[in-house]
């Protein structure tokens, strides 16, 4: 077995098998990438990009993400509302392969974020090459389900990268921004204070409350009928995030490796 993995990997770092993976790649990145797109054209799909749209249009409109008299038909930040009503004000399908471009820009970033974390020069290694095949099923369903896990990732690898190299104020504003997208990279916080990263702690606290609370003001639709719903749904979506992931502890123990590199 050991002999075998030994002649693949002289065989993927073969000209010819970079040449190969680079064109094999940049195929299966326009594809999904079209995908999306296409199924909407041919049977009107659109999976949670419905929410999406409907939440740009919302903050369009002037209307109200978190109304009052119902459950919120959006669970998610109101940063997100703000940053997706540019791509609606263009209408569905071009939201969708917004969305899906903005997903092939992240995939490409995990790999090369992922590859400079493991202190490797070139993003076309062995075990990037590896890791990339066996993660096409979770890469493919952020496209199918228009889900912005692949964004996530690739903001969170970069704040490590940028906290390896010393960079914490970058490493601050960066999980902010994702947490401005979906509640739960929040709990990085926690490794920075445990780690004593003061000033990733302090700058990641600046950033949310700018993105969170001072970015909506001056849109109506982001702002909620009544302002306790506003404050609390952090506090919802980070105890969800615990509660049904408990990852700090694993968290606080990978952490290090990354950073470190070793």
């Amino acid at each position: 077995m050991i002999a075998r993995l030994r002649v693949l990997t002289e065989r993927l770092d073969g000209s010819r098998a970079r040449l190969l993976i680079r064109v094999l790649f940049i195929t299966t990145a326009i594809t999904f990438t079209l995908l999306p797109f296409v199924r909407f054209l041919h049977s009107g799909t659109d999976m949670d990009y419905r929410t999406w749209f409907d939440a740009g249009r919302t903050v369009l409109r002037g209307g109200e993400l978190y109304p009052h008299t119902q459950n919120f038909p959006f669970m998610y930040p109101p940063t997100s509302a703000l940053l997706l009503a540019g791509p609606a004000f263009f209408g569905k399908p071009a939201l969708i392969l917004i969305l899906s471009s903005l997903n092939t820009m992240a995939w490409i970033l995990c790999i090369r974020f992922s590859s400079a974390l493991m202190s490797e020069e070139r993003a076309q290694n062995t075990p990037i090459v590896i890791a990339s095949f066996i993660v096409i099923p979770f890469v493919w369903s952020s496209y199918h389900l228009g889900q912005p896990s692949l964004i996530l990732l690739a903001l969170m690898l970069g704040a490590f990268l940028s906290l390896r190299h010393g960079h914490e104020i970058i490493t601050g504003i960066l999980v902010a921004l994702a947490v401005a997208i979906k509640a739960f990279p929040l709990l990085a916080i926690f490794y920075f204070v445990y780690r004593r990263y003061w000033m990733a702690a302090i700058s990641l606290m600046i950033a949310l409350i700018s993105l969170l609370f001072l970015l909506p003001i001056p849109f109506r639709a982001v702002i909620p009928g009544k302002i306790n719903r506003f404050l609390v749904w952090p506090i919802v979506c980070l105890g969800a995030s615990v509660w049904m992931r408990n990852p700090i502890r694993r968290f606080t123990r990978m952490s290090p490796i990354l950073i470190s590199g070793r």
